[in-house]
């Protein structure tokens, strides 16, 4: 209650610093504050983001204390701000001049050798910081190295950084956040696991130790152990959104999806993205081909986040299962319509056209997918037998022929063109062409079968291939 009054009081103080300041600013009054008080006014402009206002109180401060490493330091700041870093450099070295213990000087000029790229120097300037600062800050110098190291790309340093930061300071939350990063880029997961245990040893109510235990186990595809972790980190903190659904996400790999949604549910009660979390649901109701409850969750998703175009494609799925192919292509055209970049939303589109009998449009959309990826080679074969199964062989060949154009010659395309040459009844040219696949590769000859099954009657076929039979 009491430090509550403080603060108003504070802040009151403050306030009215301000206006007397403006005041005498508007009225072209002659001022002099004492050095507390520019401070103030420079950190309240800094936090309403008035830059030009507190560039100004700053300029006045330096003219009135020309012997004040703080106006200096805070001077450099700006010019950082504004990339002026040389500026920067000369008005840190006056500082230092004035006073070489504020670690302020050594902070703010690594930051502008790492604008400069020059990793060496900003690393030697934070080691400097060490001795200006009291011991139990080491944490926060350990951790601008982390960062330091990050942008140099030498991430075992910045992951070395950021357990020293910890030890120093277990509770030390952004490098407990940003070790995580560093264990999943360079996979030291059973390094993390050993590192984390020892920190929960001697603070066993950390929770983020606990969650990057979690993950670490999870990486490890030691899912039971993750998922007991997650649960601790949940006891501890049950405000903690990732620890639900990182916690729901290993339920799904376990194939444990009625656990995954009770987890998921929980979520909700916290969650400050509902609709990711309506998605999960409905991609475990999906797992479970609950399909009605499936589009339920991913109609609500798309409800909350109109812009969401997979919940779109995913409810579309749904519905070509329930055979509702209207409302399904409704919804993958939704999700077209979102992002266009996705090809599988073009064959998807494609594909309900055809089971709805739409041949022209099922075409349509089959060549545009293919247009934009030319080279995927099983696009290609999902129009070719569209059009086999249409009626269409001559065009079915000369698809095929375009395809072979785009990807080559390979047995795959030329087992199918085969057997499309066969139900043309150019039976000789079928089986020249099939002697060539089978040259290339044997196994693939079942592709034969899988298009026209009445191949398995043809002797010389069989005949054929018993003699490539390696």
């Amino acid at each position: 209650m009491f430090e509550h009054e403080f603060e108003g009081e504070l802040n009151k103080e403050i306030r009215q610093l301000v206006k007397r300041y403006e005041e005498m600013i508007k009225n072209n009054e002659s001022y002099f504050f004492e050095e507390n008080s520019y401070e103030q006014l420079i950190d309240f402009y800094d936090e309403h983001e008035q830059t030009e206002k507190a560039l100004q109180v700053i300029r006045t401060a330096i003219t009135q204390y020309p012997y004040s490493a703080v106006f200096l330091v805070k001077n450099a700041q700006a010019l950082i701000d504004s990339q002026q870093y040389a500026e920067a450099h000369e008005m840190l070295d006056k500082a230092e001049i004035l006073d070489n213990m504020d670690a302020d000087i050594y902070l703010l000029r690594a930051e502008i050798y790492v604008w400069e790229s020059n990793h060496e120097q900003a690393i030697s300037s934070l080691r400097q910081a060490f001795s200006k600062v009291d011991p139990e800050e080491w944490d926060q110098i350990y951790l601008e190295m982390a960062e330091v190291y990050e942008d140099w790309d030498k991430l075992d340093l910045m992951y070395e950084s950021l357990k020293k930061a910890i030890r120093h300071n277990p509770e030390n939350e952004d490098a407990l956040q940003k070790i995580w990063f560093c264990v999943e880029l360079n996979e030291n997961f059973s390094e993390s696991v050993t590192f984390h245990q020892k920190l929960i040893d001697q603070e066993p109510y950390a929770y983020l130790a606990w969650f990057n235990l979690a993950q670490a186990y999870n990486g490890l595809g030691l899912y039971e152990k993750a998922i007991d972790a997650y649960e601790f980190v949940i006891a501890i903190n049950d405000r903690f959104e990732p620890a639900y659904k990182d916690c729901a996400g290993v339920y799904i790999k376990l194939e444990k999806y009625t656990e995954a949604i009770k987890k998921f549910k929980e979520a909700l009660e916290i969650s400050t993205d509902p609709e990711m979390i309506y998605y999960g649901i409905g991609t475990c109701f999906e797992k479970l081909k609950d399909h009605t409850q499936a589009a339920y969750y991913f109609r609500r998703a798309t409800r909350l986040d109109p812009g969401f175009h997979r919940a779109y494609y995913k409810l579309g799925n749904t519905y070509l299962q329930q055979q509702k192919y209207e409302q399904a292509l409704q919804a993958f055209q939704k999700a077209l319509k979102l992002n266009s970049e996705p090809i599988e939303y073009l064959m998807v589109i494609a594909e309900t056209y055809a089971m709805l009998e739409q041949k022209e449009l099922a075409i349509e959309f089959y060549l545009k997918a293919l247009k934009h990826r030319p080279f995927m080679e099983g696009n290609w074969v999902r129009l070719v037998a569209f059009l086999f199964e249409s009626g269409e062989l001559d065009e079915a060949v000369n698809t095929m022929n375009m395809a072979i154009g785009h990807i080559g010659e390979k047995a795959s395309l030329i087992y199918i063109k085969s057997a499309l040459l066969y139900a043309l009844g150019k039976r000789k040219e079928a089986l020249f062409l099939m002697e060539d696949a089978l040259l290339l590769n044997y196994e693939d000859h079942h592709l034969l079968f899988d298009l026209l099954p009445e191949l398995k009657d043809d002797d010389d076929l069989i005949n054929l291939i018993r003699q490539y039979n390696p």
